[in-house]
């Protein structure tokens, strides 16, 4: 067990130097595009202007970059994958299970090219959830040592262990 943790954090870790590299080569337009489209951080309240649940769990999900993760937390301070996604919904008045595999087993099945902002996004075994953002771009509390991050859809590790996504009734995504 401690050879298989040990490995998957490696794995994770060296997603975070590719997030992070990945975050150091945007440019200008790619930042606006983020922050109008994408909803970035700085883009208010409902950074859609929609007023829909699912825009209000994403900007939830964008003011909790940079803090870490922590297993079985669900904020304020740190939050673990899927307590930051019960989060963002609680935020936002909707209420969905804790872990992973009750939210799964719970939320309606969407296709990933379907996929619209505040779908959530499972991944490794069910193992694992993220938020999509938009603009091919997911939001997560990836592992220990690290921080809730914003990164890309297709960046290998998530390419490869993607199994399913979910949308969240009543949320207007």
């Amino acid at each position: 067990l401690s050879s298989q943790v040990a490995a998957k954090q490696k794995k994770r870790n060296a997603l975070l130097t590719s997030d992070q590299t990945l975050l150091q080569s945007r440019t200008a337009q790619q930042d606006q595009a983020v922050a109008t489209v994408g909803g970035g951080p700085t883009s208010g309240i409902d950074p859609y202007g929609q007023g829909t649940p699912a825009l209000k769990a994403v900007w939830y999900a964008y003011q909790q970059l940079g803090k870490p993760y922590q297993w079985g937390a669900t904020g304020p301070n740190s939050f673990d994958c899927s307590g930051l996604m019960q989060s963002a919904y609680a935020y936002a008045g909707i209420s969905i299970p804790r872990d992973t595999y009750e939210q799964v087993a719970a939320l309606p099945a969407v296709a990933r090219s379907a996929m619209q902002p505040g779908d959530l996004m499972f991944f490794e075994s069910d193992g694992h959830v993220g938020m999509y953002v938009g603009n091919g771009l997911m939001i997560d509390a990836p592992a220990p040592g690290q921080d809730v991050t914003l990164h890309s859809i297709n960046e290998p590790w998530y390419a490869q262990n993607f199994d399913s996504a979910a949308y969240v009734p009543g949320a207007g995504s």
